[in-house]
């Protein structure tokens, strides 16, 4: 329905976040480059500073030194031209942490061995050791099932139980204790409350 280069540039612009935000990085860069074409086409330099922003997060996300700082120049030249004091003094200090970033370090670290290091030493003396252990057990576990491990943890089992079919003959039925069970059933005792109205009937 929209149709004015303005309008594609906000709608390509906040699909691209979307994407950036469920980490499909390639779809968000292709959304991200159809956004600054409208921006451009509209005439319309904050919108392609935007996509500028954009295209900076995309490869920070993905490991790209090189093409971040190409954005993030790019980003700063607009903020200039635009006369935006407060980006200029911002894409400056992008761009001195885009050169300082270790990326190889980015790639080979490890959130969760961190967040379980830092756990284990708040952690008192005679706890640790089986701690560690219960760590080391989870890692040598696919991540779906690393629940099964942990003591108290019982996850649910969402498969139907299955009822195995036999051709073979099942066990003779006694006629006589088949009827005494019917006759039973029929004097058993109620298990109804007396008096009790379930309102829920009337409904």
């Amino acid at each position: 329905m929209a149709s004015e280069p303005l309008e594609l540039a906000w709608l390509f612009h906040e699909l691209s976040r979307y994407l950036i935000d469920i980490r499909r990085y390639d779809l968000a860069r292709f959304y991200s480059k159809k956004a600054r074409d409208m921006g451009q086409e509209a005439g319309n330099e904050q919108w392609v500073l935007n996509c500028q922003h954009l295209f900076i997060r995309i490869e920070i996300n993905q490991n790209y030194r090189n093409e971040a700082k190409e954005a993030a120049l790019l980003a700063l030249s607009i903020s200039k031209k635009l006369g935006l004091d407060f980006l200029v003094d911002f894409y400056k200090s992008a761009i001195e942490v885009i050169d300082d970033i270790d990326m190889e370090k980015l790639l080979a670290f490890d959130a969760i061995a961190v967040r379980q290091q830092l756990i284990l030493n708040l952690m008192p003396d005679d706890m640790k050791a089986e701690v560690d252990f219960l760590w080391r057990r989870m890692d040598a576990i696919p991540a779906d099932r690393r629940l099964s491990v942990m003591p108290g943890c019982k996850p649910l089992d969402c498969k139907l139980p299955c009822k195995r079919k036999t051709i073979l003959p099942g066990p003779p039925r006694d006629p006589e204790k088949q009827a005494r069970k019917a006759l039973l059933k029929q004097y058993e005792l109620s298990k109804e409350r007396p008096g009790f109205v379930d309102f829920d009937e009337y409904e």
